[in-house]
């Protein structure tokens, strides 16, 4: 599904289509909401620290694992400018979380434990994540990218295995947590492999 904003082409993927279907069925707490919504703040924290910073955006992409924001020309903003793009969504969204925080009603718990555990997540130094992303362009400033992103593969797989067998762990002992092992299978298959 493809649809046009303010001049820039947003796609939603079967995948993230698929999920949020799957996971609205599935889902006891009815979270999925609160969810999404601190999914489109994060990526809206990218897309305003992009536009700020004069980077045009071409199109949106909204995958199973995701969004995917692509600029409209294929500038290299710079390592540092690069950081702060990665770093806008979680500000963002912790910012939210505080914000919904502060809410008298009953959702603005759920918003604000969903945007404190998508920022929390974001920010680990993994590969495909912003916080990998920032801790790449830091690296790349003092090593070279080629050496960033040899030694980011190595920090990746550092963080995601412990999170692997922890989620293996939690699942077998308790049957919860399916979710992030899969995530974090998924980020072990993307993150070092690829």
């Amino acid at each position: 599904m493809s649809f046009s904003c303010c001049g820039t082409r947003v796609h939603l993927g079967f995948g993230f289509l698929a999920a949020v279907g799957l996971c609205a069925f599935l889902d006891p707490t009815r979270s999925v909401p609160a969810i999404l919504i601190s999914v489109l703040i994060h990526e809206m924290g990218h897309l305003a620290a992009m536009l700020a910073l004069g980077i045009g955006v071409r199109e949106i992409t909204f995958h199973l694992f995701g969004a995917r924001i692509t600029p409209r020309h294929r500038q290299v903003p710079g390592y540092a400018r690069e950081a702060l793009i990665h770093l806008s969504g979680p500000l963002l969204g912790l910012f939210a979380a505080l914000l919904f925080s502060r809410m008298p009603i009953g959702c603005g718990a759920l918003l604000c434990r969903a945007g404190l555990m998508l920022s929390a997540f974001n920010l680990l130094p993994v590969r495909t994540l912003d916080g990998g992303g920032i801790l790449f362009a830091g690296l790349c400033h003092a090593l070279g990218p080629t050496a960033a992103d040899r030694l980011l593969r190595v920090i990746s797989a550092l963080v995601l295995l412990p999170l692997c067998g922890g989620a293996f762990w939690m699942l077998y002992r308790g049957g919860e947590n399916l979710s992030l092992l899969i995530l974090s299978t998924y980020l072990m298959l993307t993150a070092v492999m690829r």
